[in-house]
């Protein structure tokens, strides 16, 4: 192989790894980039996010809170329009409570249940407001 031949083939390499980084990097960015969803939004469309990352927004249905191993939780999550169950492992936030908005990042691993691995314990405030309507009208 001649001189020339080396720089095409390094050349070719070179850019094969790039596309490799750039699809790589695409992907890893659209699981960052999970957008804020209700979870009437989850539920009605579970085949969209079902085993995939999703932050779901609600209020902790309250007497549904249950310690089910260490650092294990149980509990189910409403927007007012619909219920998610809630499987959570790891340390709750120290401003946590039953019938507080909070966010669920996890997997949606069936239809109706979140494996999560992250609760933020207040939303955000453009849903605080329809939590609270929902909360006032008795849906949650």
């Amino acid at each position: 192989m001649n001189r020339q031949e080396k720089k095409k083939v390094k050349l070719a390499l070179g850019i094969v790894v790039v596309i490799i980084l750039l699809f790589a990097s695409i992907n890893s960015i659209g699981s960052f980039l999970n957008p804020l969803k209700f979870v009437s939004e989850v539920t009605a469309a579970p085949n969209e996010y079902l085993n995939r990352s999703v932050q779901v927004v609600g209020v902790i249905v309250d007497g549904t809170w249950e310690q089910t191993g260490p650092n294990t939780f149980e509990f189910q999550l409403s927007d007012g329009n619909a219920t998610v169950n809630v499987v959570y492992t790891g340390d709750v936030p120290g401003t946590f409570k039953p019938g507080v908005g909070i966010t669920v990042i996890g997997i949606l691993a069936t239809p109706d249940k979140v494996v999560a691995h992250k609760l933020l314990a207040k939303c955000p405030s453009k849903y605080e407001e329809t939590l609270m309507d929902a909360k006032k009208d008795g849906r949650i």
